[in-house]
C-alpha cells in the first residue's frame, strides 16, 4: 500500500473533523444536543482507526523513507480529536444546563468555530498539494486562530469583571477557547511534518 492511501485516510479524518466542528457549532447556535450525537458517533470510530493507521504508515516508511514524516500524524489527529470531544462536551453542558452567554461571546464562539473549520480545510488542501505556500498559509492561519482565542479570553476577562458574563458561562467559555487553541497547535504540528 502506498503513502497516497494513507494520506487519503488522513484527509478523510480531517473531513470528519470538519463535520464534527460544524455539528458542534450547530449545537451551540441551536442550543441543542442533537447535533452533538453525530459528533460522538464519529469520534468513537475515529479513535479506533489511529493505531492501525500508525502501524500502516510505519510499515510503509520501511519501503519509502519519505513516508516516515507521517508516522506521528495519526497520533496528533487522535489528540486533536480529544480536544474536539472537549468542545462537544462543553457545548453539551451549555445546552443541558441552559447556560446563557452574552451576545458578544456567542458571536465570538461562532466566528472562531468558522475559522477553525477554514483552518482544517486548509490543512486538508495542504495534505493534497504540499507546497511552501500551502504550508505557510496553514501555519499563519493556525497562528491567527490561536491568537484570536487568546484575544477572546482577554476580552472575556473584562466582560466577567464588568458583570456581563456569569461565572458559570465563564468556565465553559474558557474551556472552549482552550480546546480551540490546542486544536490550532495540533494543526501546526501536522503542517510542519
Amino acid at each position: 500500500m502506498s503513502i497516497v492511501r494513507h494520506i487519503s485516510d488522513i484527509e478523510e479524518m480531517l473531513s470528519g473533523t470538519v463535520y464534527c466542528i460544524d455539528n458542534i457549532c450547530k449545537g451551540f447556535k441551536q442550543f441543542d444536543t442533537e447535533p452533538l450525537k453525530k459528533v460522538t458517533c464519529f469520534l468513537d470510530g475515529f479513535q479506533a482507526r489511529v493505531p492501525g493507521l500508525t502501524e500502516n504508515i510505519i510499515s510503509e516508511s520501511k519501503n519509502d523513507p519519505s513516508a516516515s514524516r507521517y508516522v506521528v500524524v495519526p497520533s496528533i489527529l487522535g489528540n486533536m480529536q480529544e480536544d474536539v470531544q472537549e468542545l462537544a462536551a462543553n457545548i453539551n453542558k451549555i445546552a443541558v444546563e441552559k447556560i446563557l452567554f452574552s451576545d458578544k461571546a456567542i458571536s465570538e464562539i461562532v466566528y472562531i468555530f468558522e475559522r477553525l473549520i477554514d483552518l482544517i480545510v486548509s490543512l486538508k488542501e495542504h495534505s493534497t498539494n504540499e507546497t511552501d505556500i500551502t504550508k505557510t498559509n496553514v501555519l499563519n492561519s493556525s497562528s491567527a486562530v490561536y491568537k484570536l482565542a487568546s484575544d477572546y479570553a482577554h476580552s472575556h476577562e473584562e466582560r466577567l469583571i464588568s458583570g456581563v458574563c456569569t461565572p458559570a458561562a465563564s468556565a465553559v467559555y474558557i474551556k472552549i477557547l482552550g480546546a480551540v487553541k490546542n486544536i490550532a497547535l495540533h494543526i501546526t504540528g501536522i503542517a510542519q511534518r
